[in-house]
């Protein structure tokens, strides 16, 4: 499979992002700010929801 210089752009975007949030999460975890696991699927939930209405 040969990728495109834009794949390979939008690969490269994806994985900055996902290591970009993998350190905020570090980071909320080591500053204590981490949710019970009820309230973090809750939260997430939530963000989901207005995920999908600010898309119509």
């Amino acid at each position: 499979m040969n990728l495109t210089p834009t794949d390979d752009i939008k690969n490269r975007e994806q994985s900055q992002d996902t290591e970009r949030m993998l350190d905020n999460a570090i980071a909320d975890l080591k500053a204590g700010r981490e949710l019970p696991l009820k309230e973090a699927f809750q939260k997430v939930s939530e963000l989901r929801k207005q995920r999908c209405i600010a898309r119509l």
